[in-house]
Order: C-alpha cells, then structure tokens, then sequence
C-alpha cells in the first residue's frame, strides 16, 4: 500500500510538473512576440487641451499610445485626428483611466479615397487622471503619415455628489427652479463604479411645488424619478415618473414638508456599449406661486419708421416675482404698422397698433396686459 500510494504521488507529481513545463513553454512563445509588440509601440504623453503632431506611424512603428491627462473630474474630452497617407485600415482604442481596464471605445477607420482619415470624438463624464488613446496599425500593411492629435476639455458642473445612493445620504435640494445636471451609469463591465441611484432631499414651507426632470444627453435612456412623503420615519412612495419624455409636474396639493426624490434605473434600449450605459439628467424643484398678474415695461410706446427709435423692447414683470411661467406669447393687433417677436417691437409703417403679451402659468392661470404703440413716419 505505501508503494501504491508513492507511485500515485510520484504520478501526481509528474503530471504537474508537465503542466508547468507546459505553460512555461507557452510563455516562452508568447515573450517574444510581446516583446516585439512592445518594439513597435510610441508612447506620448499629452496634457487635455493641447495638440500634438510629433508621431509617425510606419510599419516598423505601427501603433501609438498617447497618455492624456485630464486636469479636473467630469470633463467631456473630444479629440480630433488626421492622418495622412494611410493605405489599410487603423483601429483606435479609447481606455477610461488605465490600459488594464476595458476599453470603453473601440473603433476599425480606413482612409478615404486620398488616403487620409479623419475622426472626431467626444468622451465623457471622465474623472480626473490619465486615460488612454491607442492607434494602431498593427497586423495590416498600413503606412501612414504623421499624426495630428487635437485636444479639447469641457466641464459638466454636475450637481450630486457621491455617495448620495441612499436616502440617508440625499443631497439637499434648493427650491429655486434651477436645473441640476446629475449623471447615471452602469460601468461596472468596464471595470469601474456603478452609479445607478441618486437620492435628494427638499422642503417646502408653503403648499404644492412644480418637479421637473429630464434625460438630457441619452435618448435611449430609461430613468426612473420617484417622489417620496418624508414626514414619516422612513420615505413613504408618493409618485413614480418616466424620464423616457420630460417631466413638468405641477403637484399643487402637497402640503408643506419634507420630501424626497430617488432617481434610478439607469437601464439603456439601444445596443451595448459604454457611452449608452450612462446619462446626464436634470432635475429642479420650485414652490408653486400662483401667477396673480404682470405687468409691463411700457403702456405706451411711440416709435419712428427709421433709425434707432424704430424698435423697443418689452419686459414683463411678475406678480409675484417668483411666479413660474409655463409660456408667454405676444400678438400685434396689426402687424402692418408695427410686429412683435419675443418682446421686440419693430416699427413698419405709420399707425397705431396694440401689442398684447399673455402668460400662462404652471397651473394654466393665463393673465394678458396690452402696450399701445404709436408709429410715426420719419
């Protein structure tokens, strides 16, 4: 039994040490092609918002990696390249962060008829720190010329600031009506960070509010925005909404308090890919003031057909000012002697004509007010 059991270990043995002579002897044939790749390889740094022109593809070197830094969080990176003299196709690779992640772009362009490319394109939210661009004409007979990188980088001022995913942590709100610009993702593929939920949290001191939200950069974007009671000890579900289509609720009946609003769902209807698993949204809150009446600039208007007093402009002002207007529009009772656009009267011909201007607003209260303008032939 002790010889049995020597010649199974002995067996065991041998065969582990067959499969590491095994992989050894395939890492052995990988070495040198690795590093032959690396032989072809130009490494560039570049800093967002700079150019450079200082690589050659050729087929000695047939692939370029530019390291390009990004100096603050959410920038929107576009990069503009051409390349001249271009005989097969390249493949660019875009990587978020690190070579060792996913890449979250990639992309076969082949030249035009004159042998040139030519390609533009905008990624975003990055965060910052050093992401990569890879070009690469390996494996084709590809000769090219120099390469053109142009960079640029935008900010979102993106208003939630992690983690807010539960309510615990909601992010105050204002009751101002300002848009807050608010990013979802699912990256967890891509070898980075869902952020899938983003809670807020508000109060009101007077009855009913206007909600808006909106998906702004993703049309195939499904979220969710859910409103919640918060006078209790846990959020109580008062409304869901689709951010499919624009949200404008107008929720005149809700007493004053506290309230809460999850955005979730982050979920995407067209094909997969990185740019499709995120989104930025927008959502506001205002206090719902009841639109009493406006006024206007001007009662009265006296214009010229000719020179700097052929046109004036008309300004409403709210009652109460902070009164949240769904739509205004203008009218000229005849647009022969005098037109208007968007509050700017401009003079035709001599006559009288009387400019009226109506709001509407969230709750469809419509109110009017009227100018009467004077044209005199200069």
């Amino acid at each position: 039994m002790k010889n049995k059991a020597t010649r199974e270990a002995l067996r065991g043995l041998f065969r582990l040490l067959a499969v590491a002579a095994f992989a050894i002897a395939a890492i052995v044939m990988l070495v040198p092609d690795a590093a032959q790749a690396a032989d072809n390889v130009v490494k560039k740094s570049v800093k967002a918002g700079k150019e450079d022109s200082s690589v050659k593809l050729t087929k000695e070197k047939n692939t370029v990696i530019y390291e390009i830094e990004v100096p603050k969080n959410d920038a929107e990176l576009s990069l503009d390249v051409s390349i001249g003299s271009v005989s097969d196709r390249l493949i660019f690779t875009f990587y978020y962060d690190s070579e060792s992640n996913s890449p979250i772009y990639r992309s076969e362009v082949y030249p035009d008829e004159s042998g040139k490319i030519a390609e533009k394109w905008y990624f975003s939210v990055l965060k910052k720190g050093k992401h990569y661009l890879s070009i690469s004409g390996a494996g084709t007979t590809s000769t090219t010329g120099t390469i053109k990188l142009g960079t640029a980088v935008d900010y979102f001022n993106l208003s939630d600031k992690e983690d807010n995913n539960t309510y615990k942590k909601a992010q105050k709100l204002a009751l101002d009506g300002e848009k807050n610009y608010c990013f979802l993702g699912k990256l967890k593929d891509y070898g980075l960070d869902d952020d899938d939920s983003d809670w807020f949290v508000f109060t009101t001191k007077s009855e009913g509010f206007f909600l808006c939200g909106e998906v702004i950069d993703n049309p195939y974007a499904s979220i969710t925005m859910e409103l919640y009671d918060g006078s209790g000890s846990k959020p109580e579900l008062k409304f869901t909404y689709s951010l499919s289509e624009p949200q404008e609720k107008l929720l005149k009946m809700l007493p004053a308090g506290t309230y809460y609003l999850r955005i979730s769902g982050m979920n995407s209807s067209a094909p997969g890919g990185f740019f499709y698993n995120q989104a930025i949204y927008s959502v506001s809150v205002a206090p719902y003031k009841e639109l009493k009446g406006f006024s206007l600039s001007k009662s009265k208007l006296t214009l010229t057909t000719k020179g700097s007093t052929s046109k004036a402009t008309l300004t409403p002002e709210l009652d109460p000012v902070d009164a949240i207007p769904r739509s205004i529009s203008w009218k000229s009772s005849n647009s022969k002697v005098a037109t208007v656009e968007k509050g700017v009267v401009k003079a035709k011909k001599k006559g009288t004509a009387k400019i009226t201007c109506t709001i509407t607003d969230v709750a469809g209260n419509t109110k009017s007010q009227t100018c009467t303008v004077t044209v005199k032939k200069k």
